[in-house]
């Protein structure tokens, strides 16, 4: 009787299990990953060039002389503790788009007044901006809303222009053709029997005049 080839037995110990589950894939340790997460949520990390970015820090508060002066500005009433509520809130949000809908909505939009150059004229719009106090929207300057945020006055304008240009591209833009669509038969009786009870006048007291006294 013929025996195939005997193949040694394979005994796994505790220790060569672990090192086999060490060996597997873990997305949340590889470098790229890392660099992400710490960029989305502000913290200190290594750039792709090997430079070292600082964490995100909180700007000064705005003391701009006319938004004391103005009235309807309102940058002064911000306590630190309640801008730095503002920049935790934003920096702990766990996607990109969600921190650009939250950046979006602290802008809003002004009609300007028609601006005329020469013989064209064009209508711009400018932006109003405001901060969260207490349940209320308080309006503020843009260099409040960026500082308090973190970010650069440039990286809130492009933010709140892709808003805008998005809003644009999804409105549907119907084409003037020039043709005209089939009336269906139930809309083609309501407008002939709504003709016919149109009241009549008489055609001779159209363009009829009271005859004059001679």
């Amino acid at each position: 009787m013929r025996y195939g080839t005997a193949y040694p037995f394979s005994f796994k110990t505790e220790a060569t299990s672990h090192r086999e589950r060490s060996k597997r894939p873990a997305p949340d340790t590889w470098v790229k990953n890392v660099r992400q997460t710490s960029r989305l949520f502000g913290k200190e990390y290594t750039s792709r060039g090997q430079k070292k970015v600082n964490p995100r820090i909180m700007g000064p508060a705005c003391n701009s002389n006319y938004c004391k002066k103005s009235a309807n500005r309102n940058c002064s009433s911000f306590t630190e503790s309640e801008r730095l509520k503002i920049f935790n809130k934003f920096w702990r949000m766990n996607s990109w788009d969600e921190k650009h809908t939250f950046v979006q909505s602290l802008a809003e939009n002004v009609p300007k007044k028609q601006l005329k150059t020469g013989d064209a004229s064009r209508r711009s719009v400018v932006y109003s901006y405001v901060l969260e106090k207490e349940g209320r929207r308080e309006q503020v300057c843009k260099a409040m809303v960026a500082n308090t945020l973190g970010i650069k006055e440039r990286t809130l304008i492009n933010w709140i222009i892709k808003k805008n240009e998005e809003s644009k591209e999804s409105v549907p833009v119907v084409a003037r053709s020039g043709l005209s669509e089939p009336v269906g038969e139930e809309d083609r009786n309501f407008l002939i029997h709504w003709l016919i009870t149109i009241p009549t006048v008489p055609s001779t007291t159209v363009g009829s005049k009271k005859p004059t006294k001679g």
